[in-house]
């Protein structure tokens, strides 16, 4: 019986230690992949974080640029209403003008008109 206690201890003693060397092995494995993550993690995080900065540095540009476009809407509306006043106005004065050009012309051709020579002379004698 005593000899057969030690014929198991040996092969327990192995089998222990082949189960030790797995556990090992596989803690090692586990451990080499939790770094590998760890790493490939620190690098997302600072990815993040830099795309993060730059989303904000965007949106704080895309902002500027807008209230800037904003303002250069606006002030072209301005100076499309003025332009529009500007037409109106000279065409008002234009329309006045070739109303007076025209009157100037009726009175002239009024004043140019050539009369008969007779009726002249009968509406003095009349007179």
């Amino acid at each position: 019986m005593l000899g057969l206690l030690r014929t198991r201890l040996p092969a327990t003693d192995d089998a222990e230690h082949l189960r030790l060397t797995r556990s090992q092995t596989k803690l090692s494995e586990v451990t080499t992949s939790t770094l590998t993550q760890s790493t490939q993690l620190a690098a997302l995080q600072a990815q993040y974080s830099a795309l993060t900065q730059e989303l904000a540095s965007s949106q704080s540009s895309f902002s500027s640029l807008s209230s800037t476009t904003a303002l250069q809407l606006q002030d072209a509306q301005q100076e499309l209403l003025e332009a529009k006043q500007k037409v109106r106005e000279a065409e008002t004065e234009r329309r006045r003008l070739h109303n007076i050009i025209q009157e100037l012309k009726g009175n002239i051709r009024v004043f140019c008109r050539v009369r008969p020579p007779g009726a002249s002379i009968s509406r003095a004698r009349h007179q």
